[in-house]
């Protein structure tokens, strides 16, 4: 008998090696659901840094395989047939798949089988690596259709990456995004330094665990800094007695 579900482990090549403050990666890992008779797909990833096991969002999958319930045809009813057991990403993937079948089998895009307006056209930002300026600067030069650059960096000469950048895409958006790379003291004085190339804003310029040193961060800058993926970051802020600074992106 067909599974009800399978899936399938996916290597990706990155086309450059892909340098943050914390470590350089050559290659990523996903996975694609499939419900039965190519009915609907799933996708699940996860950055190796969650620690998140392929066994783990397996087993999840492994489980709704042998359930002999019927998969839901109401999208208010995928969240309790999903549940809550396992890892958030190999729940999502399952999630995604069960709305494409329904949408699939109903003609219509997700928003609309959501009842949600139509999504309008968004600007999405390009990565650059931790690289030498000039590579960065041209790999910058051959992206001419990125309105959006976001710089990684983290190191003690990241202003010479900045700069190259900048003067080889005069006309982008830049946001740079140190992984938590500096300490506040450095932050201060990274940002204060960057501020010539008209940078749009800051991500993640210290250890999620500092958020005293997020707030000295916040004070000197007239732009939007991004602190870390929120929902970490409120998980750090919900232990604290009482808020340090609060987290936005407004200026």
């Amino acid at each position: 008998m067909t599974p009800r579900l399978t899936w399938e482990h996916l290597e990706l090549q990155l086309r450059n090696p892909f340098r943050v403050a914390y470590g350089t990666s050559d290659v990523r890992y996903a996975f694609w659901l499939r419900l039965a008779g190519d009915e609907a797909w799933g996708e699940g990833t996860i950055p190796p840094y969650y620690g998140i096991s392929d066994e783990s969002m397996i087993a999840v999958w492994s489980a709704a395989a042998e359930r002999t319930d019927a998969f839901p045809d109401d999208p208010a009813d995928i969240a309790a047939w999903v549940g809550t057991d396992g890892p958030a990403p190999a729940r999502a993937a399952l999630d995604l798949a069960l709305h494409d079948r329904i949408g699939r089998r109903e003609g219509l895009p997700l928003h609309k089988l959501l009842e949600l307006p139509d999504p309008k056209p968004l600007l999405t930002s390009f990565t650059l690596g931790i690289n030498e300026p000039e590579i960065m600067a041209q790999q910058a030069a051959d992206l001419p259709d990125y309105s959006v650059l976001k710089l990684k960096l983290g190191t003690p000469d990241d202003e010479p990456r900045v700069a190259a950048v900048r003067n080889a895409r005069p006309d982008a958006t830049l946001y740079i995004d140190a992984n938590a790379g500096w300490s506040a003291d450095d932050a201060i004085r990274q940002i204060e330094r960057l501020m010539a190339y008209d940078i749009a804003l800051v991500e993640q310029p210290v250890p999620k665990a500092d958020i005293a040193g997020m707030g000295r961060c916040r004070q000197p800058v007239r732009f939007r800094l991004w602190p870390m993926n929120l929902s970490r970051q409120w998980l750090i802020l919900s232990n604290w007695p009482k808020p340090v600074f609060r987290a936005s992106t407004s200026s």
